[in-house]
């Protein structure tokens, strides 16, 4: 402190030798969430951590909680040392990090591009959705930007996980009641997975339809494996 008790008309000023800026990064958000322990491991393992504690940064970010994680890691059949050690992670990270901030009123439907390169989907017709996740926590504000909390990992059509393309496939209807069409003109097996990572139906599709009808009613996350990709997909059952 260079000068203390400067007295104005109105107040009391103290100069100081420094910028005094805030604590809370949107990676303080993160660090400080008990249900963000995966993708803060990710973020530190990826080398991010400084980019995403610039005070002078300006981001948005979709930050996954561990059970979105655990439905990803089981749906892709890996671990999270495999998801840590892939070369794709910085761009799998990067994937959820928009340049700006952009607070939950602001956004508009359509697409909009992330710090990876590839763009994500923007769905306000039913609630917030980024592609096929759900905003469960929006507007948590940092100085540097804005987290929102998403139930899902989201994955770029056109990113690779080591040997997995991951891309999104079409079903319907949506929401479902007994069955879901799969639109895809290759054979494979399906895996359903439920919010806590569970896997709860498995299976070859038969004629581009599973059957749902003994499920709980919910939302499921759908793995359609052929010989060459992975699909990934999710739906609502009613």
């Amino acid at each position: 402190m260079n000068a203390a008790d400067l007295q104005g008309t109105n107040g009391i000023v103290h100069s100081v030798n420094a910028v005094v800026l805030p604590n809370e990064t949107v990676a303080d958000i993160a660090i400080d969430s008990p249900d963000h322990t995966t993708l803060v491991a990710a973020v530190v393992e990826a080398r991010l951590l400084p980019a995403l504690t610039n005070p002078f940064a300006g981001l948005t970010v979709f930050a996954p909680t561990d059970a979105a994680f655990t439905t990803f890691l089981t749906g892709a059949g890996i671990t999270a040392a495999d998801l840590l050690a892939s070369p794709d992670l910085v761009n799998i990270l990067l994937y959820h990090v928009l340049g700006s901030v952009v607070e939950s009123g602001d956004l508009t439907n359509g697409s909009v591009t992330t710090l990876s390169g590839g763009s994500v989907n923007v769905d306000l017709s039913m609630g917030v959705m980024i592609n096929y996740a759900t905003v469960t926590g929006a507007d948590n504000l940092a100085f540097n930007g804005v987290v929102h909390v998403i139930d899902a990992v989201l994955i770029d059509a056109t990113a690779s996980l080591e040997d997995i393309d991951n891309l999104t496939i079409i079903m319907y209807p949506n929401p479902a009641t007994d069955f879901i069409t799969i639109d895809s003109n290759e054979n494979g097996n399906y895996t359903i997975v439920d919010v806590m990572g569970a896997v709860v139906a498995e299976g070859t599709v038969d004629n581009n339809k599973v059957n749902v009808s003994s499920l709980n009613n919910g939302t499921y996350f759908v793995n359609f494996t052929t010989e060459t990709r992975v699909y990934q997909g999710r739906f609502v059952k009613n």
